[in-house]
């Protein structure tokens, strides 16, 4: 007797599925809603966070042609199932300081006689934030589109409108929406990593150097939430030979070779 496998059907554009706890899952953008073709405009105080490294050094106000970028269109809403709850939903949206992608509001009903529940926020924020992922137009100051019957003026200063849904920002790029800022928020990498490296100097023989090395970063970086695991990763990417801004440790693991018994 053979088995045949049943073909699942290929997940919506705005839908993730996941395993939690040996639960199947699916994390659905409901709010505003989402196609591949068309972005609908939605709800009150949206915000967008866009990432404008495509158009390099140029400014906004100094573009000359409209220019494709990417970002996140917030606030949004998104409906869980397979937690164990009769129906699951949270909401994300820009945080206070507007540099970071925060859960705003969880709405629970029906527990299905559950004793205890564990819930993976870390997975849903992150998985909320690449599902909420739009394509953009950057565009120059005073640019005239002309659609026949009508034409759209942009703003003076230049600006950004979405398009449509369908990006995804990697995982991890993902996660470090939720803790503190990208580079084009206002923090530099370099000057982070300078920073790091001159209060490490200055912090070395100190017992707990790392947290007294976060508390100093926080200090000069309001925005930049270092955590002591953050400190310890900034120390040892200013090691590397790609920055060499502190001498490497000279520390090499050692690998052993797996002994097979002779026969």
């Amino acid at each position: 007797m053979t088995t045949r496998k049943t073909k699942q059907a290929a997940p919506q554009i705005n839908e993730k599925r996941f395993k939690f706890r040996g639960r199947d899952c699916v994390v659905k953008l409901i709010k505003p809603f989402a196609t591949d073709k068309q972005l609908t405009i939605s709800g009150e105080g949206v915000a967008y966070l866009w990432d404008l490294s495509p158009l390099g050094k140029t400014k906004l106000k100094d573009l000359k042609e409209p220019v494709a970028v990417m970002g996140q269109y917030l606030p949004a809403t998104f409906e869980v199932t397979g937690l164990g709850f009769e129906s699951f939903n949270f909401l994300i949206k820009l945080n206070d300081k507007r540099n970071a992608v925060v859960i705003d509001e969880i709405t629970i009903k029906g527990d299905s006689g559950l004793v205890e529940a564990v819930l993976p926020l870390d997975r849903l924020r992150i998985y909320a934030i690449q599902l909420a992922g739009v394509y953009g137009v950057a565009y120059p100051p005073n640019y005239v589109e002309d659609f026949g019957s009508w034409k759209r003026t942009h703003d003076e200063n230049g600006g950004v409108l979405p398009v449509r849904y369908g990006y995804q920002l990697p995982k991890n790029d993902a996660a470090q929406l939720t803790t503190r800022p990208r580079q084009n928020l206002g923090i530099i990498r370099n000057e982070l990593l300078t920073a790091t490296a001159k209060h490490f100097k200055a912090y070395k023989f100190h017992h707990g150097k790392y947290e007294y090395i976060a508390a100093e970063l926080n200090k000069q970086f309001p925005n930049a939430h270092i955590t002591y695991r953050n400190a310890k990763e900034l120390v040892s990417q200013c090691r590397t030979k790609e920055h060499g801004l502190l001498e490497a440790t000279g520390r090499t693991r050692k690998t052993t070779k797996n002994k097979r018994g002779k026969k």
